[in-house]
């Protein structure tokens, strides 16, 4: 039978647990701490958004209040390790009173113990030794994530590599509200939405963006790579491309391509230059239509 806890002891379990575990606690009833920690782990909810089932107690780490910031986005988290925010875009913010607001707002984060790196066992430890995970801190019914703080800030923006679509939506919703209050980086007009008619090329190829058109015509192609064409000129205008295994993801949400023909469309994610500039639809959360979903935001002014 299993018996369910209340929420702020399955968190003290879960950390004690974790600290017998990794040789920070030791004595007299350590085993048996562990097993409740196991069986506790269970039932473990964070109430984030995004962290809402039990983490594997091997992938959740107790951070030191040693622990610091990294520029531009990761946790350096001495003896238990180094990790990437999971979810976030590593901007190297424009300006000292931007980076300085970042570096306050994770400090404070860190310093509100206890703080922890939960990381999904989908992710796998990057050439520098670190691993992508979602930071909490504080016990209790709701523990805080950071990603929620940077992103409500208007301090980052939204990666969806390693997200579920439920994690996905909850953080750009968030980011939404902080773009429609012009926060933080989303005040300066290198983070703005882009208008696809008014694209400069130079400034936005290696950027990652968020462009909002019209679609003038779809060349789709069962065996191959489909395009979103904004332009008569697929050489020298905007256009988005989905390779066959995409537009399959994307289309199995019961969408169709053909039907964003002459749709306004948001496509967010990183500016390739391919005679004209391109983005590549990795993700079905990139490519939204405009009519039916407003989490990217609002019109572009200039349209």
């Amino acid at each position: 039978m299993h018996y369910k806890l209340p929420f702020g002891l399955v968190w003290l379990l879960l950390s004690a647990g974790l600290a017998q575990g990794s040789g920070l606690g030791s004595g007299p009833g350590s085993g048996q701490v562990s097993e409740q920690m196991q069986e506790a782990s269970k039932d473990l909810a964070v109430t984030s958004g995004c962290i809402r089932e039990s983490q594997p107690p091997e992938k959740s780490i107790p951070l030191p209040s040693t622990a610091h910031y990294a520029p531009p986005m990761s946790i350096d988290g001495d003896k238990a390790g180094a990790f990437t925010l999971l979810g976030l875009i590593a901007d190297h913010l424009p300006g000292p009173d931007l980076r300085k607001k970042k570096e306050r707002a994770i400090k404070h984060f860190l310093e509100d113990q206890p703080v922890s790196a939960l990381s999904p066992s989908s992710q796998k430890v990057d050439r520098y030794g670190r691993r992508a995970a979602f930071v909490t801190n504080g016990s209790g019914k709701a523990p805080s994530l950071l990603q929620d703080l940077l992103i409500q800030q208007g301090l980052a923006r939204v990666s969806l590599d390693g997200l579920d679509e439920a994690c996905a939506r909850h953080l750009l919703e968030q980011e939404q509200q902080a773009r429609e209050k012009q926060l933080g980086l989303w005040k300066l007009p290198e983070y703005t939405v882009k208008n696809v008619n008014s694209l400069h090329l130079s400034a936005i190829v290696s950027t990652y963006q968020i462009v909002s058109g019209t679609v003038l015509s779809v060349h789709r192609r069962v065996d191959g790579t489909s395009y979103l064409n904004f332009g008569e000129h697929w050489n020298k205008d905007f256009t988005v491309s989905l390779s066959k295994a995409d537009l399959k993801s994307w289309e199995d949400g019961g969408k169709i391509l053909d039907d964003l023909r002459n749709k306004p469309i948001y496509v967010r994610g990183w500016v390739e230059l391919r005679g004209g500039p391109l983005i590549r639809v990795t993700n079905a959360l990139q490519l939204q239509d405009r009519t039916e979903n407003a989490l990217s935001g609002p019109v572009p002014r200039q349209e």
